[in-house]
């Protein structure tokens, strides 16, 4: 399932990450995959949960103000939430590793950071409405 947010934010503990303009979460368990007997079809099960985290970050330019999250940088305590005055997240990741970032900036453009993170062992999503 992939889960995209709108009116979101995204928070470390109780701090807001600055500028966050899109998150988007995709759980993406390993696929196992056994034969059966018979005519050899295959039984797909679903092993271990990952959790892929994508953050838009849009960097203040008069301040210079941004969540500097780089490669290879632990994440404690991340919440991610659809709609700002949620108080249940969509998806609480104790402990996050940064797998990618990458900043861009465009000639009358907007100045940004792309974060790609994944879980570090247990994660929790709740549906919209918990």
């Amino acid at each position: 399932m992939s889960v995209s947010g709108k009116f979101l934010t995204a928070k470390i503990g109780t701090a807001t990450i600055v500028g966050v303009t899109e998150w988007n979460a995709e759980e993406d368990p390993d696929v196992l995959d056994a034969t059966v007997g018979g005519p050899g079809y295959t039984d797909t099960d679903t092993g271990p949960g990952d959790v892929r985290v994508t953050m838009t970050v849009l960097i203040d330019t008069t301040t210079g103000q941004y969540a500097p999250v780089r490669a290879q940088t632990l994440i404690t305590n991340l919440k991610l939430y659809r709609i700002v005055t949620d108080t249940t997240p969509a998806f609480t990741l104790p402990a996050a590793i940064v797998t990618r970032s990458s900043q861009r900036a465009a000639a009358r453009g907007r100045v940004e950071a792309t974060i790609e993170c994944k879980n570090k062992g247990v994660y929790s999503a709740a549906e919209p409405g918990t």
